[in-house]
This record gives C-alpha cells, sequence and structure tokens, in this order.
C-alpha cells in the first residue's frame, strides 16, 4: 500500500518523472499491484524510472521491472564497468553505483549506513548500488522534460541512447545496456518540438544543467523508500504531457472520458418495457483532513444507454473521493441497483502552479484507491417487472355475491320441495286436486 500511495502522491504533487530505486521479489508471489497506475502514468507522458536490483539475478526476478514498461538502471563501479551484483536483463542504461554520496536518511538501524560524516549541511552517506544510479537517469529524463515538455518516455530514452556512452561488451549488453548516461552531450535544441518564449542564453542552459545535477543528487538521497524517491522525482519534474487535462486553480477539469452504463432488462423474456430516466448522484466524501471535493452535477440517463461524469472545478492538488449511487426509481415496476462505485480523481500541479488531471479510479473500496479492487466500468442494471392487469369491478363483486347466491339458491330449492311434499300429502298442488 505504502508504494501506492508514494506513486500516487508523486503524481498529484505533477511529476513528470517518477524514480522507484525499489523492486518486489518473491518467487512464490505474483505481484502486479501497479500495473494499472504504470499504464495511466505513460498514457499521461510521465516517464518511471527503477533500479535493476542488487541480486546479482535478473531483472524478471523483480516486480514492477519485470513488467518492462519501466527505464531500469544497471549500476556501474568507479571504473565504469558493470558492478557484480547489479542485476542484468532488460537493462537500459547504466549510471554510477558506487560510493554515490548521498543525504542520510533518518532509521533506526544506524548500522545500515556504511559510512556516514557530517557536514555543515547536515548528514551525508556514501552509498552503492543500482538505487543510487536510478536517479542519475531520473535527472536526466527530468532536464530534457523540463526542456522538451511533449517528450515521453520513449522519445527521452531514444535521446538518451544516442548520448550514451558504451561500456563493457561493444553495443547493447544486458548488463549496461546501452550505456552510461551522459549529461554533456545532451542535445536540447529540439526547436520543432519546443521553443523557449524567450531563447535561453549558453549560460542559462549550463544553470539549468547544473540545476538537474543537483536534482540528481537530491532524488539518489531519496532512493531508499518509495515514498521519498516518489516525492524526489516530483522534484525534479516538469510540466504534465498534452494528454492530461491543463487547468488552472478554479478552472474546469473534463471528467468525461468516464461514463456510467444503465441496463435494462424484462423480468419475463419478451416483455416491452417502457422508457424510463435514472438519476445518479456523485457525492463528495470528506478526506482525512476534512476537505472534499466540489460538487458535480447529477448525470441522468435513459432506457438502456450511458451517461458521461460532468466536469468539476478543482481549486487545489490532491486525491478527491465520490460515491457513484443510484436514485430509487419512482416507478415500482423497475427494480433498483443499491450498488455502489467510489471515484478517485487525483488532481496534481503543473511545473508553473497550474492544476492537471493525473487519473481517474473507480473501484468498490470505500476508503483506499485498491487497485485490487479497480473496476473497468460503472455498471448499474435494473429489472422490469410488468404489473398484473387490474380486475373488471363487476367481477369483484360477483365474487363476492357468490356465496350469497349459493346460499339463496339452496334455500330456495329447499323450500319448493318443503311446499310440493306438503301438497303431495294433501293431495292438492296450487289448490286442485292430483
Amino acid at each position: 500500500a505504502s508504494i501506492v500511495e508514494a506513486f500516487v502522491y508523486a503524481l498529484e504533487q505533477g511529476a513528470s518523472v517518477i524514480n522507484m530505486s525499489t523492486g518486489l521479489s518473491d518467487p512464490n508471489k505474483t505481484y502486479n499491484f501497479l500495473d494499472s497506475y504504470i499504464d495511466d502514468a505513460l498514457k499521461d507522458g510521465v516517464s518511471i524510472v527503477t533500479a535493476a536490483g542488487n541480486n546479482g539475478a535478473s531483472t524478471d526476478s523483480n516486480y514492477p521491472q519485470n513488467t518492462h514498461k519501466t527505464v531500469i538502471v544497471g549500476a556501474m563501479n568507479k571504473n565504469h564497468t558493470a558492478r557484480s551484483t547489479s542485476n542484468v536483463g532488460d537493462i537500459a542504461f547504466c549510471a554510477p553505483g558506487e560510493g554515490v554520496v548521498t543525504t542520510r536518511i533518518p532509521t533506526s538501524s544506524a548500522e545500515w549506513y556504511s559510512s556516514i560524516f557530517n557536514s555543515e549541511d547536515g548528514y551525508f552517506a556514501s552509498k552503492d548500488g543500482s538505487s543510487f544510479a536510478a536517479p542519475f537517469v531520473s535527472a536526466g529524463i527530468a532536464m530534457l522534460k523540463s526542456l522538451n515538455p511533449s517528450y515521453d518516455q520513449a522519445k527521452a530514452v531514444e535521446v538518451l541512447k544516442e548520448t550514451a556512452i558504451d561500456r563493457d561488451v561493444s553495443g547493447y549488453d544486458e548488463r549496461t545496456g546501452y550505456g552510461e548516461i551522459n549529461f554533456k552531450t545532451f542535445d536540447v535544441t529540439d526547436t520543432e518540438v519546443y521553443q523557449p518564449a524567450e531563447p535561453s542564453s549558453s549560460s542559462s542552459s549550463s544553470s539549468s544543467s547544473s540545476s538537474s545535477s543537483s536534482s540528481s543528487s537530491s532524488s539518489s538521497s531519496s532512493s531508499s523508500s518509495s515514498s521519498s524517491s516518489s516525492s524526489s522525482s516530483s522534484s525534479s519534474s516538469s510540466s504534465s504531457s498534452s494528454s492530461t487535462v491543463p487547468a488552472v486553480p478554479g478552472e474546469t477539469i473534463d471528467l468525461s472520458d468516464l461514463t456510467i452504463h444503465q441496463k435494462v432488462t424484462p423480468a419475463e423474456a419478451g416483455t416491452p418495457v417502457p422508457e424510463v430516466t435514472f438519476t445518479y448522484d456523485l457525492v463528495p466524501l470528506k478526506n482525512e483532513d476534512g476537505t472534499k471535493g466540489p460538487a458535480l452535477t447529477p448525470v441522468s440517463i435513459t432506457g438502456n444507454g450511458e451517461g458521461a461524469l460532468p466536469a468539476g472545478t478543482f481549486d487545489a492538488p490532491g486525491t478527491y473521493r465520490y460515491a457513484i449511487t443510484q436514485r430509487a426509481p419512482e416507478n415500482s415496476a423497475f427494480s433498483h441497483d443499491d450498488t455502489t462505485y467510489y471515484l478517485f480523481v487525483y488532481v496534481g500541479k503543473n511545473q508553473d502552479g497550474s492544476l492537471c488531471r493525473r487519473n481517474l479510479l473507480v473501484t468498490t473500496d470505500q476508503e483506499n484507491a485498491n487497485p485490487n479492487a479497480k473496476v473497468s466500468e460503472v455498471v448499474f442494471e435494473n429489472t422490469y417487472t410488468s404489473p398484473e392487469k387490474p380486475e373488471n369491478p363487476l367481477m369483484g363483486y360477483r365474487n363476492k355475491l357468490t356465496p350469497f347466491l349459493v346460499a339463496g339458491g339452496l334455500a330456495i330449492t329447499v323450500f319448493i320441495a318443503y311446499v310440493f311434499d306438503r301438497r303431495r300429502k294433501n293431495k292438492k298442488f296450487l289448490g286442485k286436486d292430483i
């Protein structure tokens, strides 16, 4: 759960590059809890960089590296050759992974640090491994994106491949990938893709490069924990890709790519179903801090059909939760689907301070954006039961009078029999001799 929270937090803060110096490895388990988040992030132009791991094994033994959807970075030693412990396989690039100086992350396990020293600026440590190599590549991609916001992960990797320094075996190999990350020869003058409003001078370009290198060091310091690594990547990120929906505080953000599906079927096959309109409410739910999202207009759907979610006006980045419910139908011939879906709207912030929608997730879990509870579509189903035809009022009276008519008929029959018997004994019937 903490990895998911860190990943989502990075998106909320407007990260366009997420560094994950972490990985899960258990041969008895199959992991997939990040799959949908990774897919959605890549669609939004976010780049995801992961550390290869330090077991001397295959990168396929770690998750999410084994999804083959991230930029995997191997570790080099000080001689610019692959470290023997760095995992091999689907490696994209390699970067320094020995004696990397990074800020110390407080922990109760002080012995974890091999070399800690103090300075005027705080505590630092010299660390080894791919966890500290990956942030160099994250910083490189962040620098490219800061100058070319339209770059997605594939484009950034393409540029890095052109500038990387080949190491170990000539050409691509499973230990060092396409080579060592190289900032010095970056070609960031692709004016066809991006043209600054004011062309920057050589000194400002140098400043950007220096800033990115600094960001790399900062990212390295946070790589030992999922949350920190995601946050540091956020700090070096650029604006969101063009596939996201940009907005400024108070501006409307589109949510129409999520639709509610309504299915109405008769209880008995062949029974015609009259058209009826169902209304769906999107109720804002309070977060832990007491805040909640803006009100959203209810969605109305007639018959078998679908309706898109309305737009919302969001004032700040964050995760906003909504309960999607169906109002009880006024016509009692239709059943009521009381299913509740929970909508999570992730609003992030771009580098310029504007807001953007990072993701939408619908689950059946009220409290958490649990990917295991994620649903692919919002569907409500209703059944129509044809009401019985009303009875003829006269038939109702007949049914009520039947017992009395039967009793009266029997009484008359008995009376006639009695009279006939008396007359027979007197040998007279109706005053005449018989």
